[in-house]
């Protein structure tokens, strides 16, 4: 029962985050949807009346991807790196690392870092698009990621290998301008 003068209990925070993914997979702000998330993780709420452990768990992770999805959007690294600290099994966690060490001059090990991001999303399609909750999470472009690891490779001095992402690139997404250019 409501008490007077008292704001309502919001519920559990999973709600919020939930709320939150799925106005991002719709196409909605980001900025409105990054504000929710923030609330939805930070304090890990979840209620065994609306789901399992495990699923609570899984969108409380999908909210933190997205969270480190909407800060490389906007080209803050260092945010993104706090997002995907504690998931060392997504893909964003080693492509964020390879930005960090692109941003670095540190090219080799960039290169490093994409080639086992890209590695762990093409092991790992399947199982994810299994997972309800993984589904719902922010997806990588593979042929811009394909470019970037091309181009950490050339910079790298790693020519064949260069050239074989940026192939790579190309097949999958053949309007790539930059994978042409740097080809």
């Amino acid at each position: 029962k409501p008490v007077k003068g008292k704001a309502p209990d919001p519920g559990p925070s999973v709600l919020m985050a939930l709320s939150a993914i799925a106005r991002l997979e719709a196409g909605a702000d980001d900025a409105g949807a990054q504000g929710d998330l923030r609330v939805g993780v930070g304090p890990n709420t979840c209620s065994p009346d609306l789901m399992t452990a495990a699923a609570c768990l899984e969108v409380l992770r999908t909210g933190r991807e997205w969270l480190g999805r909407l800060a490389l959007r906007r080209g803050d690294v260092k945010e993104a790196v706090g997002d995907f600290a504690d998931l060392p099994d997504s893909f964003w966690t080693h492509w964020v690392v390879g930005k960090q060490a692109f941003a670095d001059g540190r090219f080799r090990d960039a290169a490093i870092a994409y080639g086992a991001s890209v590695e762990l999303w093409r092991t790992n399609q399947a199982r994810w698009r299994s997972n309800w909750m993984s589904r719902l999470g922010p997806q990588p472009q593979m042929g811009p990621a394909l470019t970037d690891l091309g181009g950490a490779r050339l910079l790298a001095g790693e020519m064949a290998a260069a050239i074989s992402a940026l192939d790579a690139a190309l097949s999958a997404d053949p309007p790539n301008a930059r994978a042409y250019y740097l080809r």
